[in-house]
């Protein structure tokens, strides 16, 4: 799952490189909140994944 996170990232920043800035120019400031909010839901995501498999390796181990 990180790994598509990742990759999608990669996407959204290729897509960037290649865009007119001076298109967003008057966008920058919601565009800007949009990324940030993606970045939070991405951390997030990776939060969950993270304690997820915490959580696995303590019910494989409590089952042994």
């Amino acid at each position: 799952m990180k790994n598509k996170l990742g990759e999608g990232m990669l996407h959204i920043q290729a897509v960037l490189d290649v865009v007119n800035p001076d298109h967003f120019k008057d966008h920058s400031v919601v565009l800007d909140r949009w990324f940030w909010n993606l970045r939070d839901a991405i951390e997030e995501a990776e939060d969950i994944i993270y304690l997820n498999k915490n959580i696995k390796k303590k019910l494989d181990y409590g089952s042994k």
